[in-house]
């Protein structure tokens, strides 16, 4: 969501995935390209990425709230013994 499915594809490629990333750099893109204050243009993409952002933000608290809550609590009341029984070593005949 935030960056996009990892690819094992070699050379130059692009990717057609709408990302928190890809959004927010497309903004970034107009922005510098231009020589002049921005405009419009640029203010609708700098709200679309700050829309993205926000939605990455709640997927994230969803999360940590949720299924991390759960999960942790899973780890935290496993006993993790160090040791294993030591069985006495038998004399070869």
């Amino acid at each position: 969501f935030i960056s996009g499915k990892r690819s094992d594809r070699q050379g130059i490629t692009r990717n057609s995935d709408i990302t928190v990333m890809s959004t927010l750099m497309n903004a970034q893109r107009y922005i510098m390209s231009k020589s002049v204050a921005p405009g419009k243009q640029e203010e609708t993409l700098v709200a679309a990425a700050e829309g993205m952002i926000n939605a990455a933000l709640q997927r994230i608290n969803h999360f940590y709230a949720n299924e991390w809550t759960a999960y942790r609590k899973l780890v935290e009341g496993t006993r993790v013994s160090l040791f294993k029984e030591y069985k006495p070593l038998e004399p070869v005949q």
